[in-house]
């Protein structure tokens, strides 16, 4: 025997369990298991739930940045190409402001030009409809006077109105100019009028109007 100081008795087997007993201690076990699986259950469940949550969270983040991504860069490429536009008019302004000046500088060289020539300064107030045939002045004298052509155009720069002064008799070449749209014609006829008028050819009328432009005696 392998433990001799222990007796029959000790390694007995444990006494039957009878059928009634038996199916109570199974029915116990049973009733044991089932609440702790429910409950590990529940937990995983909850914590599956909770995952799901937070991932339809992050993915519907994730898709108003990615909209919000495309409208700002929508927004950029506009506002880019905006930009563009603005410059393109900002170079052509620039262009058109640089052309201009370049045209009025000749504008007035040639204007300095023609009054050495002997040619009549010639000026235009659009705002009260009249031409000035010579140099006008505040004061006017009498032959300043007769050089004022009362004239009227249209939106497209045709000529409507032509009235020299009725005293230089130039009303049929005023007809004439509105007709043909010859207004330089009418201009000559008005200077040669005011030259007749002074005594002055047209070069000794041209500066002496420049003598009294810069002060001379």
């Amino acid at each position: 025997m392998l433990f001799p100081h222990l007796g029959h008795s000790a390694l007995r087997r444990p006494p039957a369990l009878g059928p009634e007993e038996g199916t109570a201690a199974i029915a116990m076990d049973l009733d044991l298991q089932p609440s702790k699986s429910a409950e590990a259950l529940e937990k995983v469940s909850q914590g599956a739930f909770s995952c799901t949550e937070e991932a339809r969270h992050c993915w519907t983040t994730h898709e108003k940045n990615a909209l919000r991504k495309t409208r700002l860069e929508a927004e950029l490429r506009s506002l880019r190409s905006q930009l563009r536009q603005h410059q393109t008019r900002i170079n052509a302004f620039v262009k058109e402001e640089q052309r201009e000046k370049a045209l009025t500088e000749n504008l007035l060289h040639l204007q300095d030009a023609e009054l050495q020539l002997g040619l009549p300064k010639l000026e235009i107030d659009h705002s009260k409809g009249v031409c000035w045939v010579g140099e006008p002045q505040d004061e006017m004298s009498e032959a300043e006077a007769l050089g004022a052509i009362k004239i009227s155009f249209d939106e497209e720069g045709t000529l409507l109105r032509a009235e020299p002064h009725p005293a230089l008799g130039l009303s049929d070449y005023a007809e004439r100019a509105v007709a043909e749209q010859d207004f330089a014609m009418l201009v000559t006829m008005v200077w040669s009028r005011l030259c007749a008028h002074s005594g002055l050819d047209t070069k000794d009328a041209a500066a002496h109007m420049a003598m009294a432009k810069t002060g001379g005696a």
